[in-house]
């Protein structure tokens, strides 16, 4: 048998570098983006200004939630935005976040402050800047600028009033379960967990109501109540047995957590 001639090289093969591409270029500017926002929200933060752009404030959180997911499965963001394989993960878990946040303040506005949804521009707005000044002090200059505003209405000033001093006619049976399941969503979504997991996750934080009776009493909840379906739900039993509730999983860690550094909403018919 005739051997080759071909000799082997000992020195490692060398792979060519990633050339990014147009599209995840893209996906750096918008990574970017937030980052920027994230930044501009701290400064205010620590110059204890009152933050009234929800846009910022949710790609605030995006960011810090995704930090956190991250640090879960164990890669570190900085290191994740500079790895192409990483970024379009990032990118859709940015989008995810800021749409559950935004999500989570409309519902909370429209349960809290029935005003915030009417149909005059006026008073929604009026109600709307009214509720999200309720945790400064009435002497604030933001809550003053918009009192001396000119050209508000009578019943625009009522609407702002009535939301700034709490007197909220709204009934809410499962607001903290509510705001957490639409926080959650986005990680539910891309781990494609059953409403079994989470339920399993939603009695670590010991939710109580109808919803917590069972898994499918909280399916019942989370698709006819909050719109929050599952779309690609496998049939059969759910594998609770995968949890350890003494040592569990990082991710699940994060996901019962995920609300934590959010300033409580103050619920005044609890």
């Amino acid at each position: 048998m005739k051997r080759s001639s071909k000799k082997h090289s000992t020195h490692p093969a060398v792979h060519p570098a990633h050339v990014w591409t147009v599209g995840e270029v893209q996906m750096l500017k918008f990574i970017n983006d937030f980052l920027k926002a994230s930044l501009a929200n701290l400064v205010r933060q620590q110059r204890n200004e009152a933050i009234l752009d929800i846009g910022e404030s949710a790609k605030h959180f995006a960011v810090q939630t995704v930090k956190r997911e991250l640090k879960a499965r164990g890669i570190d963001f900085n290191d994740a935005i500079k790895d192409h394989s990483q970024v379009l993960h990032v990118v859709l878990q940015l989008f995810g976040y800021t749409q559950a946040i935004l999500r989570r303040t409309i519902y909370f506005l429209k349960k809290e402050c029935p005003d915030v949804a009417h149909q005059d521009s006026g008073i929604s707005e009026a109600a709307t800047v009214g509720l999200m000044l309720r945790n400064i002090q009435i002497d604030d200059p933001a809550v003053r600028a918009y009192q001396e505003k000119e050209n508000i209405s009578k019943a625009a000033k009522l609407a702002f009033d009535k939301a700034i001093s709490r007197k909220s006619p709204a009934r809410w049976k499962y607001p903290k379960l509510d705001l957490w399941l639409i926080l959650v969503w986005p990680l539910v979504e891309i781990e494609k967990w059953n409403y079994a997991t989470v339920h399993h996750l939603a009695s670590q934080k010991s939710f109580e109501g109808i919803p917590m009776n069972s898994a499918a009493a909280l399916s019942a909840h989370c698709k006819l109540t909050l719109g929050l379906k599952i779309r690609n739900e496998k049939a059969g039993r759910p594998k609770n047995n995968t949890f350890n509730l003494e040592d569990l999983h990082p991710l699940h860690k994060f996901a019962i957590e995920i609300d934590s550094g959010i300033p409580e909403y103050f619920f005044p018919n609890k």
